[in-house]
């Protein structure tokens, strides 16, 4: 039986479309994730800057430090802690404010490495905190509030661990 050019040009095809999707998943498997704790931050805040870069103009925020490949940038945040937290991960959550009349703050996720260090914080304690952005500051006309900066897999500075 033959077998026209078109056709064995589309199997061709398909098989090494096949290949080169099957190598970027094995790519992606085996990347590493981010050391976030080993690796320098590359936007420096205070709360109070943060925040209002967000209320200011969350589209281009969003631009500057979210990923849409999922490796957002890691920033260092300081501020005063305003409360402590355990979610329902068992996961230490810490809020950051710059004062105690802030519009909104940093909602801290600590990973489970580092707990330890989150779980030794004061409330009105100065300190500075690296971790992945997830979301940014929003104000919410609904129920007339403000929702804090949202960052993950943090740690503080200078925790040994």
């Amino acid at each position: 039986m033959k077998v026209s050019k078109l056709v064995r040009g589309i199997i061709v095809t398909v098989i090494g479309l096949l290949f080169i999707g099957v190598g970027f998943e094995i790519y992606i498997y085996y990347t590493p994730p981010k050391d976030i704790k080993g690796d320098e931050a590359e936007y420096y805040f205070s709360v109070n800057d943060i925040v209002s870069e967000y209320l200011n103009d969350a589209e281009s925020a969003n631009i500057k430090y979210l990923s849409e490949d999922g490796y957002s940038k890691i920033m260092e945040i300081s501020g005063i802690v305003m409360s402590k937290s355990v979610n329902f991960n068992g996961q230490y959550v810490v809020v950051l404010v710059d004062n105690g009349n802030d519009k909104a703050g940093v909602s801290c996720t600590f990973a489970s490495d580092a707990g330890h260090c989150a779980e030794g914080l004061e409330m009105g304690e100065q300190i500075r905190i690296k971790g992945v952005i997830r979301s940014g500051a929003t104000y919410d006309s609904d129920f007339d509030i403000y929702e804090n900066v949202v960052l993950e897999k943090c740690s503080v500075v200078g925790c040994s661990y």
